[in-house]
């Protein structure tokens, strides 16, 4: 079950990382749970908050202070990280699309190129 944290005070997190997200906290509720295994599992916070014994308000917050992001945001690092992954281990971005909840290869192209400045392909490319 997760509480809230003793303390209310903010800690500055200069960035999200595949490290914090194996590392978090809420990792290892999320992950037995399976989002972090299952990144297309379409449950919202109250679901989740539900499921890992939280009030809606205390998931939030834990996410806020733990990961300095929205939950939405948090899903959308972890899609995309893994996205990432199954792409450089040659994933064709259409079942990477789909093995990630999208409806259309199009919709994860643009949040692609929204968190990263190019589409999958061009990254790729950019980066070998």
């Amino acid at each position: 079950m997760l509480t809230a944290p003793a303390s209310r005070r903010r800690q500055h997190h200069p960035g999200f990382t595949a490290r914090d997200l194996e590392t978090s906290h809420l990792n290892g509720h999320l992950h037995k749970r399976g989002l972090i295994r299952n990144p297309a599992d379409k449950r919202g916070l109250s679901e989740w908050a539900q499921t890992v014994g939280a009030s809606k308000r205390t998931l939030n917050r834990r996410f806020q202070d733990e990961t300095n992001m929205s939950f939405q945001d948090w899903r959308q690092q972890c899609r995309l990280l893994r996205g990432l992954e199954m792409l450089v281990a040659g994933d064709s971005v259409t079942r990477v699309a789909l093995e990630l909840g999208y409806e259309h290869s199009s919709a994860f192209i643009v949040m692609f190129k929204r968190c990263l400045g190019s589409t999958p392909r061009r990254y790729l490319q950019l980066k070998n």
